[in-house]
This record gives C-alpha cells, sequence and structure tokens, in this order.
C-alpha cells in the first residue's frame, strides 16, 4: 500500500510522508484495521489484516499482473520483491494513463478528475481572470501637470503601466503559467520592456517609464511639504493598496474561487510551489530600489505568499476531512469517545486562565455533539464554526479576535489530552477536524476584521506583521 502511495506522490510531483505517519493516517481513516507478521523467519514484514483493494479499482488489475509475475519469476524472495516495486511503479503510471479507457463509478470519475493533470482540466477550476481588474481596480492618481517629466505627470503614466502590467500578471496565472511571473516582474520593474525604441515606437516609449523615471518615483521623499514628496508619497501609498487588492482577487477570484471546494492534487502543488517563490521573485526584480520602497512590496508578497499557502492548506484539510465526516462508524465513535470526556474537569483547568462563562462553554460542546450526530455534518460544519463565531465575538476587531483564538486553542488542547490519556480511539479523527476548525476559524476572523476595518484580509495581515517587525526593533533597541 505505502508502494502505491509513493507511486502516487512521484507521478503527481508531491513529497510522500514517512512510512510512520501514513500508517497513522490510514489507522485513522480504516478504524479497527490490524496488522499480522507474515514470511519467514528473518524475512518477515508487517501486512494490514481486514482491508483489501476495491475490485473496480485500477490498482486490482497491477496486483493481478504483479501476483502473475511473481509466480512465474522462480527469483529468489529479495529479488522478486525488488523487480515487483519496480514494475508496480511503472504499472501505476500507465493504468493512470489509461484510467479514462476503462469504465469507472462516479466515485472513481470523481476521483480521477481530482487526479488530472491536464492544463485544460486544471483551468475549470480557476475563476474568471477577465472579471478581475474592472471589479477590483483602484482609482488611479489623476494629477495634472504641464511638464511631462514632473513626478505628477510620471506618477500618472505609471498607474496606466502598472495596469497593463497586471493584466498581464493575471493572465498568465489564469494560463497556470506561474513561472512566467518572474520574468514579468523583473521586465516591469527593471524597464526591460523597451530596450530601444525606433521612431515607430515613440508613441509606445512616450506612455512607458525608464528604470531612472521608476527609481525617481520610488524613492523615498526628500523633504517634507515639498509638492513632489507629497506625490511620491501617495503614489507609494497607492501601489502597496493596489497589490493587498489585486493579490486578495487573485486568491478569492480566480486561484481558490471555492475554497472548501475539492481541486485537483497537480493544481494544489503548482499554487504552492508558486508561493514559495514568489518572495525571491520579488526581492530580484526589485535591485536598486530604494529599501523602503522594498520593504512595502515585499510586506504585500509576503501576505500573497502566506495567505496562498495557508489556503491551499485548508483546502487540503477540508478534502480529508470529508472521508471522516462522512463515515458514520467513524462519527459514532467519535461521539462514545467524546462522550468521555470530563468537561467539568476541562472547565475547571481552563476557567482561571480564560474566564469563559461556564454556560458558553457547555452551549458550545452541546452544539458540536450535535452537528456529528447530524445525516450529514459535513455539509454543515462551516455553519457551525460561524455560529461559534456569533456566539462568542462581540467585536470583530484584532484584540478580541486574538483573544478568543487564544481561548479557543486553550480549550480545544485540554479536550485533546483527554482524549489522549484516554486512548481514544478516533483521536486520530479529532486531531484531523481539530485542525480544520482552526484554520477555518481563523479563516472566518480574518474576513470580519477586514471587513470591520474597510481592508482586504491580507492588508490586516501584512499590517499585523510590521507591527510585529517594528516591536521586535524596539525590543532589540532597548538592548
Amino acid at each position: 500500500m505505502y508502494s502505491h502511495y509513493q507511486a502516487h506522490c512521484q507521478q503527481h510531483g508531491i513529497e510522500p510522508v514517512n512510512a510512520a505517519s501514513f500508517g497513522k493516517l490510514i489507522r485513522s481513516v480504516f478504524l479497527g484495521l490490524r496488522t499480522r507478521r507474515l514470511g519467514t523467519r528473518g524475512n518477515s514484514k508487517y501486512h494490514y489484516y481486514g482491508i483489501r483493494v476495491k475490485p473496480g479499482s485500477i490498482l486490482s488489475r497491477l496486483m493481478d499482473n504483479n501476483s502473475g509475475n511473481n509466480s512465474d519469476s522462480g527469483q529468489p524472495s529479495s529479488k522478486r520483491n525488488k523487480s515487483t516495486s519496480n514494475s508496480s511503479v511503472s504499472n501505476v503510471s500507465a493504468n493512470c494513463a489509461n484510467s479514462g479507457k476503462s469504465s469507472l463509478s462516479s466515485a472513481d470519475n470523481h476521483q480521477a478528475t481530482l487526479m488530472a493533470t491536464s492544463p485544460e482540466v486544471l483551468q475549470t477550476y480557476l475563476g474568471d481572470p477577465d472579471s478581475i481588474l474592472p471589479s477590483v481596480w483602484p482609482e488611479e492618481p489623476t494629477l495634472t501637470c504641464n511638464d511631462t517629466d514632473s513626478p505628477s505627470a510620471l506618477a500618472t503614466r505609471f498607474a496606466a503601466c502598472y495596469r497593463k502590467h497586471y493584466e498581464q500578471v493575471i493572465s498568465a496565472i489564469g494560463s497556470l503559467n506561474f513561472s512566467s511571473i518572474e520574468g514579468l516582474w523583473r521586465s516591469f520593474w527593471q524597464a526591460e520592456a523597451i530596450p530601444n525604441c525606433d521612431s515607430s515606437d515613440k508613441e509606445k516609449s512616450q506612455s512607458s517609464l525608464t528604470l531612472e523615471q521608476l527609481h525617481q518615483l520610488t524613492s523615498s521623499p526628500r523633504a517634507e511639504g515639498d509638492i513632489d514628496a507629497e506625490v511620491i508619497t501617495s503614489l507609494a501609498d497607492w501601489i502597496i493598496q493596489t497589490d493587498y487588492t489585486l493579490y486578495n482577487s487573485l486568491i478569492s477570484s480566480l486561484l481558490l474561487p471555492n475554497l472548501l471546494k475539492p481541486i485537483p492534487q497537480q493544481l494544489t502543488q503548482q499554487i504552492r510551489n508558486f508561493a514559495k517563490n514568489i518572495n525571491n521573485w520579488m526581492i530580484s526584480a526589485l535591485i536598486g530600489y530604494d529599501q523602503s520602497f522594498i520593504s512595502l512590496k515585499l510586506s504585500a508578497v509576503i501576505a500573497f505568499s502566506h495567505t496562498l499557502r495557508r489556503y491551499t492548506s485548508l483546502n487540503h484539510l477540508s478534502s480529508a476531512a470529508r472521508a471522516v465526516l462522512q463515515n458514520q462508524q467513524q462519527i459514532q465513535q467519535m461521539i462514545n469517545d467524546l462522550n468521555r470526556v470530563d468537561f467539568n474537569d476541562v472547565q475547571e483547568q481552563a476557567s482561571w486562565v480564560c474566564q469563559c462563562e461556564d454556560q458558553v462553554v457547555e452551549q458550545i460542546e452541546q452544539s458540536f455533539k450535535q452537528l456529528l450526530q447530524e445525516l450529514n455534518p459535513f455539509d454543515k460544519w462551516g455553519h457551525w464554526c460561524e455560529q461559534v463565531l456569533d456566539m462568542c465575538l462581540q467585536d470583530n476587531d484584532v484584540r478580541s479576535s486574538t483573544q478568543f483564538f487564544f481561548k479557543w486553542g486553550f480549550y480545544s488542547s485540554l479536550v485533546m489530552r483527554d482524549l489522549t490519556l484516554r486512548s481514544a480511539s478516533s483521536f486520530g479523527s479529532f486531531h484531523l477536524i481539530r485542525l480544520l476548525f482552526d484554520e477555518y476559524i481563523f479563516y472566518l476572523i480574518e474576513h470580519r476584521v477586514a471587513k470591520v476595518t474597510g481592508k482586504t484580509p491580507l492588508q490586516v495581515l501584512g499590517e499585523v506583521r510590521k507591527q510585529l517587525i517594528h516591536c521586535n526593533e524596539r525590543e532589540r533597541s532597548k538592548r
């Protein structure tokens, strides 16, 4: 089973977990699964007992082929195992390539779609790239000046160029051409798009900006109160506001328009690789610029990267939790284990730290048990998280939200501790659900704070990070 999993990860470019972690996941999904040690002395191995490959699965043909090869090979067991492992990898790839020709059930068809790697199929999971700019593009600075080389005139030209630049970025991401973003950023900020303009390109060159003009617009103001300084400061504010707005729309309207809807693993991996690289891409594109401007740009890019990684993790957790919350046997085991938890003891331990009302804590406990007893709790867990926030979070400001998240984490850790001490069979399921709820509640909180403050969630995240950096710098200066 682990070999099939490794072959799947290798085919889709996913880094596999180790054998121990894989075993824990298998046991959390398939409750009651046992292991038996089979084989001759000195050559025995652990095997799962009580599970088999589905008759309609593509792996069933693979195992039939392997069993036929093993029976006719006449090789020693060690060599036969090695050859079987190598053939299994190739056979998995061949079977996956030909899976469209086989007759699959509806569930298998859905799984095959999630495993698809065709760009055309992956793009069907994205939003509409053409609707982003018309709906969220901020108002451009309109400054009139007769001098075409003045900062005011250059700022107006910059805004027009910046929109064309974002059109290219959105088009590339909408085509899943993530690797081209590095070149687009470098081409714009290093003014590589117009190396030498001839007479036929005069109109184009007049609407573009040179590298020297870009440095002039993004440098720190020399004197306060100067008109040029005010233009440069307002332009910097407009640039960072535009970045936060467009990055937020790229996530919510294009890459992950339906956050909790399962997406193909190949698309998830492409998005995560993109998020991993964009920080270095922006640093490389801004070589030679003013340090304060680089810090502004990086604050938005870091928030963009961090949010992409978090949201793809939330999407993955939602897909993983589906297997738990749609399995009635597992849900019943979770209810039985949860009924053994001493919530009075949990409340006594947490009350002096969190100072929460007993009635509120009991109401959350009963509502969660009721959620598990629903016919299909997977369709309702998101609404339950929103109800908890409505019950506990009166003011959606940063301080109140931080306090709630601290209390939520403290209470849930005590419940998990009690489940651990009682050796609960469904501990793995509860651990998965807790990770999902933590991520989704954080997602809801940041969107509520953003709505109250009139900012995007990315901007809220970026400003909080900036405050933490300033606090750390003050602490270092005191030392």
